[in-house]
C-alpha cells in the first residue's frame, strides 16, 4: 500500500537519484544535467519524438478533402462532439469502481502506438530494446541495459531505453489529448521481472519550453510467473523538468494528458523484460488526495 511522505524524505534532487528502501536507484533521467541542460537547449525547436505524425499546418493545407472527410466521419460516429463540454459531461458521467482502458496491448496494430528510445539511438550508450508480441498477444517490452558510458564529456551516466506512446491528432491536425479529469488512479496491468520502471505522465503542451515538463512515479514489479494488476494514485506523481525534481511541486493537470511513457533506468545492467496486457484509468471517489508532497513558496514565485 502507498503511504504519502514529504517529498524531502522521499526524494533527493541535488544529485538526481531516488533512494527507495536504503538503495539508491536512478531517476527517470541517467544522463547528467549538464548534458540535459544542453540538449533541451539545443533541441528546443525540435519537438520530442511522440509529437511525430502530427500533420503541420501546410500538411493539412494540402490534405484538406482528406480532413473534411475525418471530422465528417467523427460526426457521424459520435454526434455528441458538437455539444457544448457541459452536456458532454453529462452524458459521459464516470461512476465510483469505473476502469477504463486507454492503451489494450493486442495485436501488432497496439504496437504501433507507441515509439521506443534508448541511449544508443542518442548516441550517448550502448542500451537496446525492443517492443514484440507474446505468444500470448500481449505486448512485450524487452531488451538489454547497458551503463557503458561512450561520451563522458557530455555524460556522467548511461542506461537507459523507454516506450513512450505517439500523440492522438484529429482532422485539420487538432491534438487530442485525454481527459481523465474524473478519475484518481493510472491501472497497469503487466509481468514484470523484478525490476523498478519509472512511468512518467505529460499533458499537452502548447509552447516548446515546456516539452520536457512531465510527472513522474514508479512501477514495481514482482517478477516471477504471476500477472499483477497495479495501481497508482495520480497524487502521488511528483513534477519533473528534463528529467529532474522541480522544488516547486504541483499536481498533474489531469483534462489535458497528452503523453504516457514507460523507462527503465535502474543503473542495472542486463536484460529486462515487461508484459504487457492494458494501460487505463479507474475512478475511485474515496481518494481525495489531491497531491501527496510539499508545495511551497519560494523566491521562484507563488505556487498555488
Amino acid at each position: 500500500m502507498l503511504m504519502a511522505r514529504p517529498l524531502t524524505a522521499v526524494l533527493h534532487s541535488g544529485n538526481n537519484i531516488l533512494k527507495t528502501n536504503g538503495i539508491q536507484r536512478l531517476q527517470t533521467c541517467v544522463i547528467s544535467k549538464r548534458y540535459k541542460r544542453q540538449s533541451v537547449l539545443h533541441h528546443k525547436k525540435k519537438p520530442p519524438s511522440y509529437y511525430v505524425g502530427i500533420p503541420t499546418t501546410d500538411e493539412v493545407i494540402e490534405n484538406f478533402p482528406q480532413h473534411l472527410k475525418m471530422w465528417g466521419k467523427k460526426l457521424r460516429n459520435n454526434p455528441l462532439s458538437l455539444l457544448s463540454p457541459i452536456s458532454q459531461e453529462i452524458s459521459q458521467q464516470v461512476r465510483h469502481g469505473d476502469l477504463r482502458i486507454v492503451w489494450k496491448f493486442k495485436g501488432e496494430d497496439s504496437l504501433n502506438d507507441w515509439i521506443l528510445s534508448t541511449d544508443k539511438q542518442e548516441n550517448l550508450g550502448f542500451s537496446e530494446a525492443e517492443l514484440v508480441l507474446t505468444k500470448n498477444n500481449h505486448g512485450h517490452f524487452r531488451g538489454t541495459l547497458a551503463t557503458t558510458i561512450q561520451n563522458r564529456e557530455l555524460q556522467e551516466r548511461a542506461g537507459y531505453c523507454s516506450l513512450i506512446n505517439k500523440r492522438r491528432w484529429e482532422s485539420f491536425g487538432r491534438r487530442a489529448p485525454f481527459d481523465w479529469s474524473d478519475y484518481t488512479h493510472l491501472v497497469i496491468r503487466c509481468r514484470g521481472d523484478g525490476r523498478v520502471y519509472g512511468i512518467g505522465l505529460g499533458r499537452d503542451e502548447q509552447f516548446n519550453l515546456n516539452f520536457y515538463d512531465m510527472h513522474n512515479f514508479f512501477l514495481y514489479t514482482r517478477g516471477g510467473p504471476y500477472w499483477q494488476t497495479i495501481k497508482i494514485p495520480f497524487s502521488k506523481f511528483f513534477f519533473t523538468n528534463s528529467g529532474i525534481i522541480n522544488d516547486v511541486q504541483r499536481p498533474l493537470d489531469l483534462s489535458r494528458v497528452a503523453v504516457c511513457s514507460i523507462i527503465i533506468a535502474d543503473g542495472t545492467a542486463g536484460p529486462f523484460s515487461l508484459e504487457l496486457d492494458y494501460i487505463g484509468v479507474y475512478c475511485d471517489k474515496e481518494h481525495k488526495e489531491v497531491h501527496a508532497y510539499e508545495m511551497y513558496r519560494t523566491s521562484m514565485g507563488d505556487h498555488s
